[in-house]
């Protein structure tokens, strides 16, 4: 059955050529992607909230190239079912690309389903990628981007998707690492939805006391900050954490517009 999402895009394919279960088409489904140059944290957290979509009776959708969209197909296919992960290529549906990903693509063909516009025994030309972006957002309910320098072939994702009027988030990542200009820029035009895991999708009681937690360390944490720079050492022993556990909370802050980072420390705005 043709993909109904893609069906009310303008100008969809007409025709699809489909490899692997073709009920994988019909289910819920969520956009994930990234550059190709992710870090090892980034990865490990696609795969994760893929795994998370996937166990919730989601089809993840990515582009089988390396990096972040590997990460996503495979965290997908760790969760039991036959129909977890759709695969849109730039070449034909017979054209396993990345040559790294031939095992991979097997592996989608067996427990999923690969898809293109492009006829069979196609090679993945230049051009075909960002129509293939196209196609991700078309096909998918939400997208989720993840770590995206501003150049970054994903970012044509984000904007299809918003073109498309279709739900976008965005997962943060430190504002001295290029590849989370895309993200965290989205986000504080309030173009995209901030996005911090599965249980910003799926939330169970236990989660529901641990946001109300995290909320309150980073209340605490902005209480010890003031006008006058203070460094993360020094934040460190007046919450008395570790420097690894209020990492995430200064972005967050940061983020928020709360506070701003100097060569000296941090301020509260």
């Amino acid at each position: 059955e043709y993909p109904k999402l893609l069906r009310k895009i303008k100008n969809h394919p007409p025709i699809l050529c489909v490899r692997g279960n073709i009920k994988t088409l019909s289910k819920k489904s969520v956009g994930m992607v990234s550059t190709r140059h992710a870090s090892a944290a980034g990865l490990s957290f696609m795969a994760n909230l893929a795994n998370d979509f996937a166990n919730h009776g989601y089809a993840v959708v990515s582009g089988m190239a390396m990096g972040t969209d590997a990460a996503a197909h495979k965290g997908a296919l760790r969760a039991q079912g036959d129909s977890q992960t759709i695969a849109v290529l730039a070449g034909g549906v017979d054209y396993a690309w990345p040559i790294e990903n031939e095992k991979l693509y097997y592996s989608i063909i067996e427990r999923g389903v690969v898809i293109s516009e492009m006829p069979v025994g196609s090679k993945p030309l230049p051009n075909n990628f960002v129509q293939r972006n196209r196609w991700i957002a078309g096909i998918s309910e939400k997208l989720i981007l993840g770590e995206a320098d501003l150049k970054s072939g994903s970012m044509s994702t984000a904007k299809f998707t918003l073109d498309y009027e279709r739900l976008l988030y965005a997962i943060p990542s430190h504002p001295s690492d290029e590849r989370s200009a895309g993200p965290n820029r989205l986000i504080k035009q309030g173009k995209a939805i901030l996005c911090q895991g599965g249980d910003d999708f799926f939330i169970k009681n236990h989660q529901i006391e641990n946001k109300k937690q995290n909320t309150k360390n980073k209340s605490e944490l902005l209480d010890k900050i003031g006008t006058i720079p203070v460094s993360e050492s020094v934040l460190t022993q007046l919450v008395k954490k570790s420097v690894s556990e209020i990492k995430s909370e200064l972005i967050m802050l940061e983020l928020d517009g709360k506070i701003r980072k100097t060569d000296t420390g941090y301020v509260k705005i």
